[in-house]
């Protein structure tokens, strides 16, 4: 094959790959609910809807406990819980996502899990960070005390 010939064939190609990769970028991809209630289902639709638009808060996890009570075992109302109540009080409920997450679909479960490992990943960094200034705060203290 000549030069020409192959540079052709390797942009036709990567055309027709390049085709196919747009087709799956715009093939919208949805997460499987693990539920046995529609309604529960639908209602974290909305739910979802109100925590990416920054309306969670006390209303949302009163929306959420209603979920709940449609369906106990459902792993992302439970994170959702976890998401739209307060810290200390939500790490129980993130725990127990987790644990629900485990008879979920494969999506569900990546999804908790990861929102898990940042939520640890941030209690660690505060950790360290209070740590850091209690010893600056000692040195400072060490500092002035020996004036």
């Amino acid at each position: 094959m000549t030069t020409r010939r192959t540079i052709f064939a390797l942009a036709v190609a990567a055309a027709v790959g390049a085709a196919g990769a747009l087709e799956a970028a715009e093939t919208p991809r949805t997460l499987t609910l693990t539920t046995k209630s529609d309604a529960a289902s639908a209602k974290l639709r909305e739910v979802q809807d109100k925590v990416e638009s920054f309306q969670g808060g006390p209303p949302a996890a009163a929306m959420v406990r209603q979920i709940l009570e449609l369906d106990p075992e459902f792993a992302m109302a439970m994170y959702y819980l976890s998401a739209t109540t307060p810290a200390p009080d939500n790490q129980k409920h993130l725990d127990r996502a987790v644990e629900l997450s485990r008879k979920a679909t494969d999506g569900e479960r990546r999804f908790v899990d990861g929102h898990a490992r940042l939520e640890m990943y941030v209690l660690l960094k505060q950790s360290q960070i209070k740590t850091a200034r209690a010893h600056q705060v000692a040195a400072i203290r060490r500092f002035f005390a020996a004036d």
